[in-house]
């Protein structure tokens, strides 16, 4: 076993609004291979900031804005030649706080090819490019404390291929007025480190709040369904994959897509009237996962009503068989049925059933008119000698 003492946090100096932190303390126990403390780190800052390494402050920072000048990309790279080449666990652990006032600063961790970069050279003009697929997420809010990002699978792979460390690019994908400011390897206290575990001590994921929908009983053409999760890792970090369980009614599509982290909150949009069993797959990083179930029943409402054939040519006193449909929410035919009423205008008369006769009078159209409830739709009849 290894103790990893948390020091107190006395000052981070960024190269925006410098801030004085209160003290913590506190300590960490973990069994690991090694503590892999970052080689090099730095941020880089859009505008006039362009040209100007940072790479010797004790800060590092991530913020996007959309003003020139503001925005913040933070690199970092760690030895991983200690972790195994199969199994093993990578977790990264930054200590920062959030600056400023809004919605916390999503600092994504996000692969980064070029491994060529110096932190006493690094700027904006000369970063090496992003992969803008995140690696890991880490929500960023509140006092200065530990933020832990997941990058088992993202390490694994690299050793699998035969890297030896890893670079890494802390990004912020949404403008926000706040930014994240975490301590660099050249802070004297909490440095950010990458810890490497012998075995994954990662756990699967839980259900914080069953999958419910509301409603689960709807009469038109959607619901909304919800769930959440919990994971040692961070919400943030899990995924969620919604299904339906045996033969659906029909397709069902989401708003949010699937298998992402914001369709934990969605609307599923239905194509058939009927009953939908629903499970949904809460999954992180390393594919451990759970699952949680609802069903939601879609109920056939009135919406329209068709008439066939809607037009046709007949002779005086000719019949005419013309069936009307009610239909549902989805254009599908009710079931049961409800009872049509029919009516004709003067020249012609039309039974219960809709058998229509044809009037004495040429010309046309005629209006022959299926009702039910509030909707209805009508045959136009031409008469001809």
């Amino acid at each position: 076993m290894r103790t990893l003492a948390i020091a107190p946090l006395i000052v981070l100096v960024g190269c925006g609004d410098a801030s004085e932190l209160e003290p913590t303390a506190g300590t960490r126990t973990e069994s690991l291979i090694t503590n892999s403390y970052a080689t090099a780190d730095a941020t880089v800052r859009d505008g006039s900031y362009a040209s100007f390494p940072q790479g010797a402050l004790p800060t590092l920072e991530v913020k996007t804005a959309f003003d020139l000048g503001w925005t913040r990309i933070s690199y970092l790279r760690f030895d991983i030649a200690d972790m195994p080449s199969t199994g093993g666990s990578a977790t990264l652990y930054l200590y920062g706080t959030f600056v400023g006032s809004g919605e916390p600063v999503r600092a994504r961790a996000c692969a980064v090819g070029d491994t060529t970069w110096t932190e006493r050279t690094l700027t904006w003009s000369n970063a090496p490019a992003i992969d803008r697929v995140a690696v890991a997420i880490a929500l960023v809010s509140g006092e200065p404390r530990w933020y832990t990002l997941d990058l088992t699978t993202h390490v694994r792979a690299q050793r699998a291929a035969g890297a030896t460390q890893i670079d890494l690019a802390l990004e912020n994908d949404q403008s926000s007025k706040a930014l994240a400011r975490f301590n660099s390897r050249e802070s004297p206290f909490n440095p950010p480190f990458l810890a490497l575990s012998t075995e994954n001590d990662n756990t699967a994921p839980t259900v914080a709040t069953p999958a419910f929908a509301t409603p689960p009983v709807v009469d038109r053409d959607w619901t909304n369904l919800r769930v959440l999760g919990a994971d040692d890792q961070g919400e943030v970090n899990l995924s969620y994959t919604w299904q339906t369980l045996g033969t659906a009614p029909g397709p069902v599509q989401y708003t949010s897509g699937n298998g992402n982290n914001l369709v934990k909150d969605t609307f599923a949009h239905f194509s058939a009237a009927g009953t939908y069993h629903f499970r949904v797959t809460i999954a992180d990083t390393q594919g451990l996962s759970t699952t949680s179930d609802v069903t939601v029943t879609v109920q056939q409402i009135l919406r329209s009503v068709t008439v066939e054939p809607q037009a046709a040519t007949l002779h005086p006193g000719q019949t005419l068989q013309l069936f009307a449909t009610a239909r549902d929410q989805f254009r599908n035919p009710l079931t049961p049925q409800p009872t049509i009423d029919w009516a004709a205008d003067y020249n012609g008369s039309v039974t219960p059933s809709g058998l229509y006769t044809a009037g004495p009078e040429l010309g046309g159209p005629f209006s022959v008119v299926a009702r039910t409830g509030y909707y209805g739709a009508g045959a136009q009849i031409t008469i001809v000698p």
